[in-house]
């Protein structure tokens, strides 16, 4: 059964809830809204939204094309992808299906966080403000690591799962029984 016990299937649904939310409302607005938040108005009116965060990572104030299409993606596909299994897992619907949707969901953010950081590694930290302990750890670190260890823990529970499946002869095409 997949999560082992009750309250890792809570765990697992609101987990998938708030990242879509966030994916959709933070990620895939800012990815559209990137181009306008270039000037000094953009601190004082509705995109000052963004630009708090923008004071972490410049490459959010300066709509760097590698974020924008990373969160363009994470944005759309792993905001829908979280939502559906969310939603499959929560109402017990189509439960193999929403399993499958979180595993991708969550392979892609582990992916994306990776690229995320990595990239901004690579560049030697030069967009992130490491004069700031707030900033620096707990905005920009603190914040998306988030997005690895909780994505993280997901993939390894359905691999176990699904692997567990496998070893007990579950393979003969039907889904495995769910609780």
């Amino acid at each position: 059964m997949f999560p082992a016990s009750r309250r890792s299937r809570q765990v697992v649904i609101v987990w998938s809830f708030v990242s879509g939310l966030v994916h959709l409302v933070w990620e895939g607005t800012w990815s559209v809204a990137a181009p306008y938040l270039q000037s000094y108005a953009a601190q004082h009116d509705w995109r000052l939204y963004w630009t708090l965060y923008g004071t972490a990572d410049f490459r959010y104030l300066h709509a760097d094309p590698f974020v924008r299409i990373l969160e363009l993606v994470t944005g759309t596909v792993v905001a829908a992808l979280n939502l559906y299994a969310a939603h499959g897992l929560w109402k017990r619907r189509r439960v193999p299906r929403a399993m499958m949707a979180l595993l991708v969901a969550s392979i892609m953010e582990v992916d994306g966080t990776l690229l995320y950081f990595g990239s901004e590694l690579l560049n030697g930290w030069r967009n992130v403000d490491t004069t700031s302990f707030v900033h620096t750890w707990i905005m920009f670190f603190g914040l998306n690591a988030l997005w690895l260890v909780f994505p993280g823990w997901c993939i390894y529970e359905l691999v176990r799962f699904y692997t567990s499946a496998r070893g007990a002869g579950l393979t003969s095409g039907a889904a495995p029984a769910l609780a």
